[in-house]
C-alpha cells in the first residue's frame, strides 16, 4: 500500500515525469501457419519467367506431337510407295513366268517333233533299202532276159533248116514247103516279139521349196514406272538432350531436321532398291524373250522338215507298191512264158494263141 500524500502549502511541486511507453515487438513477417517466416511460392517469385517456361514446355509438347505425327505419316507414305513398287515388280514377274511357261511348252513340242522326225527318217531309210532291192531284182531280170532273148534268137538261127539239102526231097511238094515256111516265119517273128529288157524304174525325188517367213516378233520394252512411294523410317530418333529449355528446343529442332533427312534418305533407298529389282526383271524378261524366239524358229523349221519327210514317206511307199506290182505282173507273165517253153508241141500251138503280146 502506498502512503497517503500530504499536501504542503506553498510548495509548488513539478509535474511528475511520464513513465516511458512500453516497446512494441514487431510480429514475424510473412509468418506461415506455424508462425515462422515463409517465403512466397516459387511460381510467384519467378513471375513471368515461370509462365514463359510453361509456354515453352507446351510448345515443346506440341512440337513433339507433330514430330511423331509426321513420322507416322511418312511411314504410311513409304508403305504406300512400297506397295506400288511391289505390285509393279509382281506384274513384271508374272509376265516373265508366263513367258517361261510358254517356252517350256514349246520345248516339249520340239522334243516331240524331233522324235517324230527321227522315226520318219528311219522308216524312209527302210523303204529306200527295200525299193533298191526291188530295182536290183528288175535289173538282174532284165539282164537275164537280154541273154535269154539272145539265146532264143541264136537258137532260131541255128535251128533254121529251110536251106538244108536233106530237106530237098520235101521241097518238091509246094504246099508242104509253103507250110514249112509259114511255120518257121511266125516262129521267128514271135521270138523277135519277146519283150525287150525291162527299163530300170527311175527314182523320183520331189522336194518342195519351203519359204520361211520370219515372224514379226514384237518385243515389249519395259517401261519405267512413275515412282510414288512407301517409307519406313530407318533412323533412330535422337534423345532429348538433358538441360535447360534452350537445350530442349535445340534438340527438338535437330530432331525435325534429322527426320526430314531420314525421310529423303529412306525414299531414295526404296527407289534404288526398286530400280535394281526392276532392271533385273527387265533383263530376265529379255533373256526369256530371246529364248522364245529361238524356240519358235526351231519349232517352225522342224515342222517344215517333218512335212517334207511325210511327203517323202508317201512317195517311197507309192514307189514300193508300184515296184511290187510291176514285179508281180512280170512274174505272172514269166510264168506263162515258162509254161509255153515247157509245154509239148501239141499244147504249145494253143498256148501261143492265148499268150499276151505285152507284159502289162
Amino acid at each position: 500500500q502506498q502512503a497517503p500524500l500530504v499536501s504542503e502549502p506553498a510548495v509548488t511541486l513539478a509535474a511528475p515525469a511520464t513513465p516511458p511507453a512500453a516497446t512494441q515487438v514487431p510480429a514475424a513477417i510473412n509468418a506461415g501457419p506455424g508462425g515462422y517466416p515463409q517465403l512466397p511460392a516459387v511460381s510467384s517469385m519467378l513471375g513471368s519467367a515461370s509462365q514463359t517456361l510453361q509456354n515453352i514446355n507446351a510448345q515443346a509438347r506440341v512440337l513433339e506431337a507433330r514430330v511423331v505425327q509426321t513420322q507416322m505419316e511418312n511411314e504410311a507414305k513409304m508403305a504406300r510407295q512400297k506397295a506400288v513398287f511391289e505390285q509393279k515388280l509382281k506384274s513384271q514377274e508374272d509376265r516373265s513366268r508366263d513367258l517361261q511357261a510358254t517356252n517350256k511348252q514349246v520345248s516339249g513340242e520340239i522334243d516331240g517333233l524331233r522324235a517324230n522326225i527321227s522315226a520318219l527318217r528311219s522308216r524312209a531309210k527302210d523303204l529306200q533299202g527295200a525299193n533298191d532291192i526291188r530295182r536290183r531284182e528288175m535289173t538282174e531280170i532284165s539282164g537275164r532276159l537280154s541273154r535269154a532273148n539272145e539265146f532264143l534268137l541264136s537258137s532260131l538261127k541255128v535251128t533254121n533248116d529251110e536251106q538244108a539239102p536233106e530237106l530237098d526231097v520235101l521241097r518238091g511238094k509246094r504246099s508242104s514247103g509253103g507250110l514249112a515256111r509259114r511255120k518257121v516265119t511266125p516262129a521267128v517273128k514271135a521270138a523277135k516279139r519277146v519283150s525287150a529288157p525291162v527299163a530300170n524304174v527311175k527314182k523320183l525325188a520331189s522336194e518342195e521349196d519351203d519359204s520361211d517367213s520370219k515372224d514379226d516378233e514384237d518385243t515389249e520394252d519395259a517401261s519405267f514406272i512413275a515412282l510414288s512411294s512407301t517409307h519406313t523410317l530407318h533412323g533412330t530418333q535422337p534423345a532429348v538432350a538433358a538441360g535447360g529449355p534452350k537445350d530442349v528446343l535445340n534438340s527438338l529442332g535437330e530432331a525435325v531436321d534429322n527426320l526430314k533427312k531420314e525421310e529423303h534418305a529412306s525414299e531414295a533407298q526404296l527407289k534404288s532398291m526398286f530400280l535394281t529389282n526392276f532392271k533385273a526383271g527387265v533383263k530376265r524378261y529379255a533373256v526369256l524373250a530371246a529364248q522364245q524366239r529361238t524356240l519358235l524358229a526351231t519349232r517352225k523349221a522342224l515342222i517344215a522338215e517333218q512335212g517334207k519327210l511325210i511327203k517323202a514317206d508317201e512317195h517311197l511307199q507309192g514307189t514300193s507298191m508300184a515296184l511290187e506290182q510291176q514285179l508281180r505282173t512280170f512274174g505272172l507273165f514269166a510264168q506263162r512264158l515258162a509254161h509255153l517253153a515247157l509245154a509239148p508241141a501239141q499244147e504249145a500251138a494253143t498256148l501261143l494263141k492265148t499268150l499276151p503280146t505285152d507284159v502289162a
